[in-house]
Parts: C-alpha cells; structure tokens; sequence
C-alpha cells in the first residue's frame, strides 16, 4: 500500500502493520488474469493503493494484467476497484474503505491471543524453511510434517479425509475432515516456511499465513463449494499422472462427506502453522495480531483458531 504514490509509506500511525484486502465481487462478475504457463488455474494480480486529493486510485504493481468481466463487459481491474473499493483489513482491527479509515469500538483494549494456546511442536527432523512436501512428499517440509501429526490422530479425533491441497488456488495447505453424530468438522491447515534457520520472533513470519487464514471465511459460508473445489483439485491431479492429493480417504468417502454437509452442521477451524515463531519469544505485535486474526474469523464466520509452533 503507499500515501501519495510514494510505495511503503503506508497510513500515519500505522507502523509496520500489514494489509488483508477484500474485494467483494458481486453475483455475475468474474475476476480474471493472464494465467501463469502450464495451465494452472491460480488467478491473483497486486495493485498499489495512491492516496490524493480525490481519493484512492488503484494501479496495477507488476504481474499480469487483470480484468473483471460483467454482462459480457470486460473492464480493467484497476477502473473497477476505483468503483468499488475493497474493504481493507488490518492486523490491529482498523478497516479502510476507499479513503475513509474506521476503528472499532474497544480496539485499543484488545485481549492478545493467549500465549498458551500457541501449540509449540518439536520440529526435529523438519527443515523449517522448506514448506511444501510437493508431489514428491518430502519427508523433511513442514507441510508433511503437519500431515503425520494428523494421521497419527486416532478415536474420536481420526479424521476420514486427510488432502494435500498445496499449489496455487488452494483452500488450505491440508484440509482434514471428519463425520461427528453431531456434525462434520473441517480443519484447515495454513503452513508457512521459516524466514530463519531458528524459530524467533520475526514478524514476517505471520503476516502471510495470518492473511491466508483471513481468506478462509469464503469456505465456511459455502461448505458446498469446498467440496467441489477438493474433487476438482483431485480429478487435475490424477488427469497429470501425479500422485494422488489424498493422504487419508478417496473420492468416494469426499463425496460421501459432500452429500451429509449439506444438511449437516458444520463445525470449521483453521490452524496457522509456523515453526519460524518461537513460543516463548513471541511478543505484543504477535499476540495482537493472532488476537485480530481470531477475531475476524469468529465475528465473520465463527471459526476457530489454532496456532502451532515452536517451543
């Protein structure tokens, strides 16, 4: 985001604090960009903010260019936005809509995330700043390692459906699932590589994986539309010759699951997993923005929060 054009400035008071963008695309409208070569079906362009004397203006910041598709109509991203300006989230609460910036009620007494509810793991054997586990399933990333800690689940928390949903236009990292007689739960598992060889308290560290986390409100309010996303997720998978994306589970127990989530109840989570944020060294900055991550899943959707790591 940047004041006046000028990139990195950010809002006056702000400091550090990163940004959750939410565009909210209506009924009938289609976001689209130039995809990537090798047909992969990720969609996402950045766009700087300018603030000036009429406003906010949005410009495409590198990428390819993006457009957004109404009644046939094809428009520039940027123009669109400029109409329709998304909701911008940050990490202490405050919300900025076009060029109007609003905080909520209470903010500056905000409990931080509780310290001891950070799951810390012992991350021997996992090279932390290797994330992904790839169709290779490297034995080391930390992805794999979140999916042995899920399979050794076993009684009422085995869970029937373990997927590996990494790569671009993923839902999660790993998606576990299971039937309760009260309901289906779905766990959502959001991992992110350490941005140093040792666990500490980077702030960096979280800023990505707490956004990521932010996005998955869009699963709770469409539970029907996850499913569909993991069978076409799998279907690719299979249709390259690659390994599949199921740990634990087929696609006949998913669509068996499909079927029972649409009159069930449904009770979702998601887990920020990052063996780079040390436990015990974790600081205000951290807590407060764990704090503002659960908050907005809670107040939104009524989603869970979990963090996992290090000690």
């Amino acid at each position: 985001m940047s004041e006046g054009g000028k990139p990195g400035t950010g809002l006056k008071g702000f400091g550090s604090y990163a940004a959750i963008v939410a565009a909210h695309i209506g009924p009938g409208c289609v976001a689209s960009s130039t995809p990537p070569a090798g047909g992969d079906d990720s969609r996402s362009a950045d766009f700087e903010f300018r603030f000036g004397a009429n406003g906010v203006r949005y410009f495409p910041a590198g990428g390819p260019p993006a457009y957004i598709n109404i009644g046939g109509r094809r428009t520039p991203l940027g123009d669109w936005l400029a109409d329709n300006p998304p909701w911008v989230h940050f990490a202490n609460g405050a919300v900025l809509l076009d060029n109007e910036l609003f905080f909520p009620q209470g903010m500056t007494g905000r409990i931080p995330y509780p310290r001891e509810r950070i799951a810390a793991w012992d991350w021997t054997g996992t090279a932390i700043r290797k994330e992904s586990q790839k169709a290779q399933k490297r034995p080391d990333a930390v992805q794999h390692k979140v999916i042995r800690h899920l399979l050794a689940q076993t009684g009422n928390e085995a869970f029937d459906i373990v997927f590996d949903d990494d790569d671009a236009g993923e839902a999660a990292d790993v998606v576990a699932i299971r039937a309760t007689p009260d309901c289906i739960v779905v766990h959502l598992y959001h991992c992110k590589y350490s941005e140093g060889a040792k666990p500490g308290a980077r702030l960096d560290d979280l800023y990505v994986v707490c956004g990521q986390a932010q996005k998955c409100v869009r699963w709770r309010d469409d539970a029907e539309a996850l499913f569909r996303h993991l069978l076409s997720r799998e279907g690719k998978r299979l249709a390259w010759a690659a390994p599949s994306r199921f740990e634990r589970g087929n696609l006949v127990a998913l669509r068996k699951l499909e079927s029972m989530i649409r009159s069930a109840e449904r009770e979702f989570a998601v887990f920020i997993v990052q063996p780079g944020l040390s436990r015990a060294e974790a600081g205000g900055e951290h807590l407060e923005l764990l704090a503002a991550t659960e908050t907005y899943l809670m107040e939104t959707s009524g989603m869970l929060l979990g963090v996992i790591a290090s000690q």
